[in-house]
């Protein structure tokens, strides 16, 4: 038995050199473990072990993701694209306007020509007037001549000269001529005013029909020129939502590529961060 070691009559072992370690101390010294152990030695981590199959497998992921660099997405919609309405009027519809119109032309050259023989009649200075003036005169001449002839061969018939009877027959007969032509120049002006009447109305219904044929060929052509019009205005609108597609289309396409690159680019930064840790 050791001679730091003494056993009691209790049976208990009584450390006498508690808490020192030269064993000549006996009893004294502090309350530690007076057993001896051979010195510990710590090794601090000089390094990790690493799988190079697993660091293989990693580099060729990263190198796969490298290469695998995403194509841009490109949008190749352009204006040249759009297609327009087209309006075009019927070709039926537009002989239909041409004939209006011709026959309103025809009327309206009635309703002038009309109009013309109404002033015709009632200006008394017309060639018409001066023509049924001059016809009038000359019948009445004509059937005054032929009495006066008749009177004088009368006269002679009867064995008187043609002294101052012949004069005064010739003068009967020429006043009777001239209320002749008084009378018929009266009639000449009432006839003239019954047919300046008729005249007048026939030329202000052609000019009223020419003037409603007018209207309707007008109308016509103003609902083709509205349908122009909307088709216009409906190839505009459509023209700039086209556009404004076109521009949203572009601007979805450029942040759906910066998106994706940046995802890239975010994975690569990632392995070579993930790479660099294991290499510590």
């Amino acid at each position: 038995m050791p001679a730091n070691i003494r056993r009691s009559n209790t049976s208990n072992t009584q450390f006498l050199n508690w808490g020192n370690p030269d064993p000549s101390a006996g009893a004294a010294g502090s309350k530690t473990n007076p057993l001896q152990f051979s010195p510990i030695t710590t090794v601090g981590q000089q390094g990790a072990s690493m799988n190079p199959y697993l660091l293989g497998v990693g580099a060729v992921g990263g190198l796969m993701n490298y290469f695998n660099q995403p194509q841009s997405v490109s949008f190749g919609g352009s204006m040249q694209n759009f297609q327009r309405s087209d309006y075009q009027p019927s070709p039926d519809l537009l002989r239909s306007i041409r004939g209006i119109g011709n026959r309103a032309r025809t009327l309206s050259g009635y309703g002038d020509e009309f109009m013309d023989q109404y002033r015709s009649m009632l200006d008394p200075q017309s060639a018409y007037q001066q023509q049924l003036q001059g016809q009038l005169r000359e019948q009445v001449g004509d059937a005054t001549a032929q009495t006066v002839g008749n009177q004088n061969a009368m006269l002679a018939q009867r064995g008187i000269g043609g002294g101052g009877m012949s004069s005064l027959l010739s003068a009967a007969a020429g006043n009777r001529a001239n209320e002749q032509i008084r009378q018929g120049a009266l009639g000449i002006q009432q006839q003239s005013l019954a047919g300046a009447g008729q005249f007048g109305g026939m030329a202000t219904s052609a000019g009223s029909a020419a003037g409603d044929l007018a209207a309707r060929a007008a109308g016509l052509r103003g609902d083709i020129d509205s349908r122009i019009l909307q088709n216009t205005q409906f190839n505009t609108q459509g023209q700039n939502q086209y556009q404004q597609y076109l521009d949203m289309a572009r601007y979805n396409a450029q942040v759906q590529n910066q998106n994706v690159n940046q995802a890239w680019m975010n994975n690569n930064l990632n392995f070579l961060g993930g790479l660099a840790g294991l290499l510590v």
